[in-house]
């Protein structure tokens, strides 16, 4: 019953601080530049999250391996389990766009600030098409200096049953000639991805060494960034771990 409330009233404040920024972002957006809205209005907002998600769920989170990430921009491919990802991933990197099915595009006022922002919505419907507008898309983000974060497995998997990779995060970095930053995590253990209760605990987020795109395939480059979150993912989430507390090295912030 607690973890109902909890999340009941996680939800409540959540859709409270969409809307808040939402109508920030739609009514400041144009005093920003492009390149500038993403630390000026996402990452507060994603921070907001994570700190909602900590107070109020006991949601907590530990980062390693923060010393591969470059000093210049490039394809960030990470394992898709839950929203939480869509939004920490968000606080980690500026300036950032994102790859976003069509749908979300539609939610009132929601949707109207995401087109005032970078996000890079797909037609899932049309895979080859989606396929061709990312590529285009993402080539000039990551030649303007942005990161392009994109989820390769194309929707979410349930916690102990990753999916197999698609080629677009290859074929994305291959066309603007950029390497892939590969992260795995196991926040599906805390925040389902398909159930409404979010659950206290501790997310490991673990970010890779670069993936060079020099001398490999589209499939090359997929299969070395799928077996590398697949086998940390197998390290940092064994079926036999159950949840823990909190420690004072968890990061909730």
């Amino acid at each position: 019953m607690v973890a109902v409330v909890r999340t009941g009233l996680f939800y409540l404040l959540l859709a409270l601080w969409t809307l808040f920024i939402s109508c920030v972002v739609i009514l400041f957006a144009w005093m920003v530049t492009r390149d500038k809205r993403h630390h000026r209005f996402v990452q507060p907002y994603g921070r907001g999250v994570m700190r909602l998600c900590s107070w109020i769920c006991g949601v907590h989170y530990r980062v390693r391996g923060r010393e591969h990430i470059p000093a210049v921009s490039a394809v960030v491919a990470a394992n898709h389990q839950s929203t939480w990802e869509t939004f920490f991933l968000q606080t980690l990197l500026t300036p950032q766009a994102q790859v976003v099915k069509k749908e979300l595009m539609s939610i009132p006022f929601f949707g109207w600030a995401f087109h005032l922002l970078c996000a890079i919505p797909i037609d899932r419907s049309n895979p080859k098409k989606a396929l061709i507008k990312i590529i285009q898309e993402s080539s000039q983000y990551l030649t303007q200096g942005f990161w392009v974060l994109v989820f390769p497995e194309g929707t979410r998997r349930p916690v102990g049953s990753p999916g197999r990779f698609t080629q677009g995060a290859a074929a994305m970095a291959t066309r603007a000639n950029k390497p892939i930053l590969p992260i795995a995590h196991n926040a599906g253990r805390c925040w389902p991805g398909r159930a409404w209760i979010k659950h206290p605990g501790i997310i490991d987020v673990v970010i890779g060494p670069l993936i060079s795109i020099e001398g490999k395939s589209s499939k090359q480059i997929t299969t070395e960034a799928e077996h590398w979150i697949h086998t940390t993912l197998a390290e940092i989430d064994p079926p036999s771990v159950s949840m823990v507390e909190p420690t004072s090295e968890t990061t909730a912030s």
